[in-house]
Protein backbone atom coordinates (compact mmCIF):
# COMPACT_ATOMS: atom_id res chain seq x y z
CA UNK A 1 0.00 0.00 0.00
CA UNK A 2 2.83 2.65 0.71
CA UNK A 3 4.29 1.82 -2.75
CA UNK A 4 0.99 2.52 -4.29
CA UNK A 5 0.82 5.76 -2.42
CA UNK A 6 3.99 7.07 -3.49
CA UNK A 7 3.43 6.54 -6.81
CA UNK A 8 -0.17 8.42 -6.62
CA UNK A 9 1.51 11.72 -4.41
CA UNK A 10 4.13 11.16 -7.65
CA UNK A 11 1.73 11.70 -10.00
CA UNK A 12 -0.08 14.23 -8.50
CA UNK A 13 2.74 16.29 -8.24
CA UNK A 14 3.74 16.28 -11.84
CA UNK A 15 0.49 17.22 -13.31
CA UNK A 16 0.51 20.27 -11.03
CA UNK A 17 4.03 20.92 -12.13
CA UNK A 18 2.60 20.28 -15.66
CA UNK A 19 -0.32 22.83 -15.12
CA UNK A 20 1.85 25.32 -13.82
CA UNK A 21 4.19 25.54 -16.85
CA UNK A 22 1.22 25.48 -19.21
CA UNK A 23 -0.22 28.76 -17.01
CA UNK A 24 3.30 30.06 -17.33
CA UNK A 25 3.01 29.52 -20.90
CA UNK A 26 -0.26 31.15 -21.42
CA UNK A 27 0.53 34.15 -19.63
CA UNK A 28 3.62 34.96 -21.24
CA UNK A 29 1.75 34.04 -24.79
CA UNK A 30 -0.73 36.79 -23.54
CA UNK A 31 1.55 39.03 -22.61
CA UNK A 32 3.81 39.46 -26.22
CA UNK A 33 0.28 39.49 -27.87
CA UNK A 34 -1.24 42.36 -25.80
CA UNK A 35 2.48 44.29 -26.43
CA UNK A 36 2.19 43.53 -30.46
CA UNK A 37 -1.35 44.95 -30.74
CA UNK A 38 -0.48 48.07 -28.68
CA UNK A 39 2.30 48.42 -30.99
CA UNK A 40 0.18 48.39 -34.12
CA UNK A 41 -2.73 50.06 -32.74
CA UNK A 42 -0.44 53.04 -33.38
CA UNK A 43 0.72 52.42 -36.98
CA UNK A 44 4.17 51.61 -36.30
CA UNK A 45 6.74 49.09 -35.11
CA UNK A 46 7.78 49.34 -31.54
CA UNK A 47 11.17 49.57 -32.41
CA UNK A 48 10.78 52.63 -34.94
CA UNK A 49 9.26 54.68 -31.95
CA UNK A 50 12.36 54.52 -30.05
CA UNK A 51 14.04 55.36 -33.07
CA UNK A 52 11.55 58.15 -33.73
CA UNK A 53 12.41 59.41 -29.77
CA UNK A 54 16.25 59.51 -30.60
CA UNK A 55 18.55 62.47 -30.66
CA UNK A 56 19.96 61.91 -34.53
CA UNK A 57 23.28 64.57 -35.49
CA UNK A 58 23.20 65.54 -39.24
CA UNK A 59 24.40 68.31 -41.07
CA UNK A 60 21.42 70.84 -41.30
CA UNK A 61 21.22 74.71 -42.34
CA UNK A 62 19.18 76.66 -39.76
CA UNK A 63 17.19 78.65 -42.50
CA UNK A 64 15.88 76.02 -43.39
CA UNK A 65 15.03 73.05 -41.30
CA UNK A 66 12.04 72.06 -40.11
CA UNK A 67 10.54 71.57 -36.64
CA UNK A 68 10.69 67.65 -37.04
CA UNK A 69 14.42 67.65 -37.83
CA UNK A 70 15.06 70.12 -34.94
CA UNK A 71 12.93 67.83 -32.89
CA UNK A 72 15.73 65.02 -34.20
CA UNK A 73 18.58 67.08 -33.29
CA UNK A 74 17.69 67.66 -29.77
CA UNK A 75 15.64 70.43 -29.32
CA UNK A 76 12.04 70.18 -27.43
CA UNK A 77 9.01 70.71 -29.93
CA UNK A 78 8.03 74.35 -27.96
CA UNK A 79 11.78 75.08 -28.78
CA UNK A 80 12.05 74.32 -32.24
CA UNK A 81 8.92 76.33 -32.96
CA UNK A 82 10.06 79.38 -31.06
CA UNK A 83 13.33 79.13 -34.16
CA UNK A 84 10.28 78.44 -36.64
CA UNK A 85 8.14 81.03 -35.97
CA UNK A 86 11.42 84.16 -35.64
CA UNK A 87 12.17 82.93 -38.97
CA UNK A 88 8.67 83.07 -40.58
CA UNK A 89 8.68 86.47 -38.90
CA UNK A 90 11.66 87.55 -41.42
CA UNK A 91 14.31 86.28 -39.02
CA UNK A 92 17.81 84.77 -41.09
CA UNK A 93 20.44 83.04 -39.61
CA UNK A 94 24.06 84.68 -41.55
CA UNK A 95 26.54 83.07 -39.32
CA UNK A 96 26.58 80.37 -36.72
CA UNK A 97 26.39 83.04 -33.83
CA UNK A 98 23.56 83.86 -35.53
CA UNK A 99 21.97 80.47 -33.97
CA UNK A 100 23.91 80.44 -30.70
CA UNK A 101 22.50 83.37 -30.06
CA UNK A 102 18.71 82.02 -30.06
CA UNK A 103 17.55 81.92 -26.06
CA UNK A 104 16.07 78.40 -26.89
CA UNK A 105 19.42 77.33 -27.64
CA UNK A 106 21.87 76.28 -24.79
CA UNK A 107 25.29 77.01 -24.84
CA UNK A 108 25.82 73.20 -24.36
CA UNK A 109 23.27 71.98 -27.13
CA UNK A 110 25.02 74.78 -29.37
CA UNK A 111 28.21 73.35 -28.79
CA UNK A 112 27.12 69.57 -29.54
CA UNK A 113 25.45 70.93 -32.67
CA UNK A 114 28.37 73.59 -33.94
CA UNK A 115 30.02 70.49 -36.16
CA UNK A 116 26.75 69.95 -37.89
CA UNK A 117 25.82 73.17 -38.28
CA UNK A 118 26.44 75.12 -41.66
CA UNK A 119 24.97 78.14 -43.52
CA UNK A 120 24.59 79.01 -47.12
CA UNK A 121 23.41 82.29 -48.14
CA UNK A 122 21.88 82.93 -51.54
CA UNK A 123 22.84 85.79 -53.41
CA UNK A 124 19.43 86.98 -53.51
CA UNK A 125 19.74 87.87 -49.47
CA UNK A 126 23.18 89.62 -50.33
CA UNK A 127 23.59 93.46 -50.45
CA UNK A 128 25.17 94.37 -53.78
CA UNK A 129 28.39 96.18 -52.80
CA UNK A 130 29.19 98.68 -56.32
CA UNK A 131 24.88 99.33 -55.99
CA UNK A 132 24.46 100.05 -52.45
CA UNK A 133 23.57 103.39 -51.57
CA UNK A 134 24.52 105.14 -48.12
CA UNK A 135 21.44 104.16 -46.53
CA UNK A 136 21.65 100.59 -47.24
CA UNK A 137 24.80 100.66 -46.06
CA UNK A 138 24.25 102.50 -42.57
CA UNK A 139 21.86 99.53 -42.12
CA UNK A 140 24.40 96.57 -42.35
CA UNK A 141 25.38 95.70 -38.46
CA UNK A 142 28.65 97.64 -37.29
CA UNK A 143 28.61 100.24 -40.49
CA UNK A 144 26.88 103.44 -39.60
CA UNK A 145 27.80 106.91 -41.39
CA UNK A 146 30.93 107.26 -41.20
CA UNK A 147 31.98 103.83 -42.93
CA UNK A 148 28.94 104.45 -45.59
CA UNK A 149 30.81 106.98 -46.24
CA UNK A 150 33.88 105.79 -46.30
CA UNK A 151 33.14 103.34 -48.24
CA UNK A 152 30.93 105.19 -50.84
CA UNK A 153 34.01 107.95 -51.55
CA UNK A 154 36.26 104.59 -51.92
CA UNK A 155 33.90 102.97 -54.68
CA UNK A 156 34.56 106.17 -56.48
CA UNK A 157 38.07 106.39 -56.21
CA UNK A 158 37.92 102.61 -57.32
CA UNK A 159 35.96 102.43 -60.05
CA UNK A 160 33.87 100.06 -58.17
CA UNK A 161 34.97 96.80 -55.60
CA UNK A 162 36.05 93.94 -57.38
CA UNK A 163 35.82 91.87 -54.12
CA UNK A 164 34.20 92.15 -50.70
CA UNK A 165 37.79 91.83 -49.10
CA UNK A 166 38.44 95.87 -49.96
CA UNK A 167 36.57 96.46 -47.67
CA UNK A 168 39.52 95.93 -45.52
CA UNK A 169 41.34 98.68 -47.10
CA UNK A 170 38.75 101.27 -45.92
CA UNK A 171 39.70 100.69 -42.61
CA UNK A 172 37.02 98.08 -41.11
CA UNK A 173 38.86 95.55 -38.72
CA UNK A 174 38.47 91.68 -39.72
CA UNK A 175 35.83 91.13 -36.97
CA UNK A 176 33.70 93.64 -38.35
CA UNK A 177 34.84 92.63 -42.03
CA UNK A 178 33.73 88.58 -41.02
CA UNK A 179 30.42 89.56 -39.92
CA UNK A 180 29.89 91.77 -43.40
CA UNK A 181 31.18 89.59 -45.85
CA UNK A 182 28.73 86.93 -45.60
CA UNK A 183 26.09 89.69 -46.91
CA UNK A 184 27.44 90.95 -49.41
CA UNK A 185 28.50 90.36 -53.01
CA UNK A 186 30.43 92.68 -55.72
CA UNK A 187 29.07 92.58 -59.54
CA UNK A 188 32.31 92.89 -61.29
CA UNK A 189 30.59 93.89 -64.37
CA UNK A 190 29.74 97.46 -63.13
CA UNK A 191 33.42 98.01 -62.57
CA UNK A 192 34.66 101.49 -64.15
CA UNK A 193 37.56 100.90 -66.02
CA UNK A 194 40.46 103.15 -66.72
CA UNK A 195 42.08 103.70 -70.49
CA UNK A 196 45.86 103.00 -69.87
CA UNK A 197 46.46 105.21 -73.12
CA UNK A 198 44.03 107.75 -72.76
CA UNK A 199 42.92 108.62 -69.17
CA UNK A 200 43.79 112.29 -67.96
CA UNK A 201 46.51 112.20 -65.55
CA UNK A 202 44.54 113.34 -62.66
CA UNK A 203 42.24 110.38 -63.05
CA UNK A 204 45.37 107.90 -62.92
CA UNK A 205 46.68 109.92 -59.94
CA UNK A 206 42.87 109.88 -58.09
CA UNK A 207 43.01 105.59 -58.67
CA UNK A 208 43.85 104.02 -55.04
CA UNK A 209 46.17 101.31 -56.78
CA UNK A 210 47.95 103.95 -58.85
CA UNK A 211 48.75 107.12 -57.50
CA UNK A 212 51.00 110.31 -58.54
CA UNK A 213 54.33 108.58 -58.58
CA UNK A 214 52.77 105.94 -61.19
CA UNK A 215 50.70 108.18 -62.75
CA UNK A 216 54.09 110.08 -63.86
CA UNK A 217 55.86 106.83 -65.23
CA UNK A 218 52.39 105.85 -67.33
CA UNK A 219 52.52 109.43 -68.82
CA UNK A 220 56.27 109.47 -68.97
CA UNK A 221 56.00 105.57 -70.91
CA UNK A 222 52.97 106.81 -73.31
CA UNK A 223 54.46 109.58 -74.40
CA UNK A 224 56.86 107.59 -76.21
CA UNK A 225 55.11 104.75 -77.18
CA UNK A 226 52.67 103.70 -79.87
CA UNK A 227 49.15 103.47 -78.69
CA UNK A 228 47.31 101.14 -77.33
CA UNK A 229 49.48 100.83 -74.00
CA UNK A 230 48.81 97.56 -72.51
CA UNK A 231 49.22 96.60 -68.66
CA UNK A 232 51.41 93.76 -69.53
CA UNK A 233 53.35 95.95 -71.64
CA UNK A 234 54.14 97.98 -68.44
CA UNK A 235 54.58 95.60 -66.15
CA UNK A 236 57.35 93.93 -68.58
CA UNK A 237 59.24 97.03 -68.94
CA UNK A 238 59.18 97.70 -64.99
CA UNK A 239 57.00 100.82 -64.81
CA UNK A 240 54.73 98.87 -62.86
CA UNK A 241 55.83 96.38 -60.50
CA UNK A 242 54.08 93.14 -60.48
CA UNK A 243 52.49 93.29 -57.03
CA UNK A 244 50.39 96.63 -58.56
CA UNK A 245 49.66 94.93 -61.71
CA UNK A 246 47.82 91.99 -59.33
CA UNK A 247 45.80 94.95 -58.31
CA UNK A 248 45.05 96.61 -61.30
CA UNK A 249 44.24 94.27 -63.99
CA UNK A 250 40.86 94.47 -63.84
CA UNK A 251 40.45 98.35 -63.44
CA UNK A 252 42.33 98.93 -66.66
CA UNK A 253 42.06 98.96 -69.98
CA UNK A 254 44.11 99.63 -73.37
Amino acid sequence: MRGRDRITRSFERGILILVFVLLLLQTCLFVRASLGGATEAVGFPLQDRFVERRDTLFAFDPNYVTTQELVWLGLSPKQAQVIINWREKGGFFWEKQDFARMYTVSDSLYERLEPYLYIHVPQHKKLNLNQADSAALDALPGIGPYFARKILDYRDRLGGYAAVEQLLEVGLDSLRWRSLSVRLWCDTTQIRCLSLSCSPADSLARHPYIGSYLTSSIVRWREFQEKPIKLEDLVSHGVIPVSKAKKLWIYCRP
